[in-house]
């Protein structure tokens, strides 16, 4: 059985995803989980969109899967639970000449900014080629469409000294917890801040590691802009004075 992260929803108030290809960051303390539960692996996920990197051979959905599987592709990889219950994860087996982005998109509708985000997510090894390529997963950002900025913290490279195949114990041959907090910033309300992980086609030679992403976690917190806060400011000043010559 494969080791999950647990979340405690109940004491972060998790905003649940919505059926819409983009994400509404609604409250000044945001979070976002996904733990891909009930994934089949026939078509994108709610809410995130798969594509083929520029120059690659197309990837197709293959389905569910332990890792047993060789055809290349994106899959759902897991190995407990079944149909709605089944504990899936938005995985990837390159093959050929294939590497695929898989983005998240959330938009501020606080009406405030958003000066520091947290992504954190669960990097899962499915299937191993004992000495092959080297592949997985390289993650980042960008604000309103802009350029990407690469957060490194979140990079995961699967092994490739495993036995070839699944883990003879079952579940992954390994899952590794990865964080990255980024601060300092000031998006305005409207804007968006997406998400990119890249599924890579491995450096060396031979076959390839079956990864996945799971257990994704997004969070943002928002605050007030400059502007709003000096009007909140002059308000109470204008009410104190008020007050004074009463």
């Amino acid at each position: 059985m494969r080791t999950k992260f647990l979340l405690l929803t109940a004491a972060f108030g998790l905003t649940s995803a919505l059926a819409l290809g983009q994400v509404s960051i609604d409250t000044e303390n945001f979070n976002y989980f996904d733990a891909f539960t009930g994934f089949q692996g026939t078509a994108d996920p709610t809410n995130w969109e798969t594509s083929d990197a520029g120059g690659n051979d197309s990837s197709v959905w293959q389905g569910t899967g332990t890792g047993s599987g060789t055809a290349g592709g994106k899959w759902s990889y897991g190995d407990t639970g079944t149909g709605a219950t089944f504990d899936g994860s938005l995985g990837f087996l390159p093959s050929g000449n294939r590497a695929i982005n898989a983005d998240i998109i959330f938009e501020n509708n606080t009406g405030f900014e958003i000066i520091s985000f947290e992504i954190s997510y669960l990097a899962e090894h499915w299937r191993s080629a004992n000495g092959g390529r080297l592949n997985g997963w390289a993650v980042s950002y960008n604000i309103d469409g802009g350029s990407y900025t690469a957060l490194n913290d979140l990079t995961y490279v699967a092994s490739n000294t495993n036995a070839t195949g699944i883990n003879p114990s079952g579940g992954t041959w390994e899952s590794m917890f990865l964080s990255q907090s980024i601060t300092g910033l000031s998006i305005p309300d409207g804007s968006t801040i997406g998400i990119r992980f890249f599924g890579d086609n491995g450096s060396s030679t031979g076959s390839r590691q079956g990864v996945a992403i799971d257990d994704f976690s997004f969070s943002a917190t928002a605050i007030p802009e400059p502007g709003t806060l000096a009007l909140v400011g002059l308000f109470g000043l204008t009410v104190y004075a008020f007050r004074k010559r009463k």
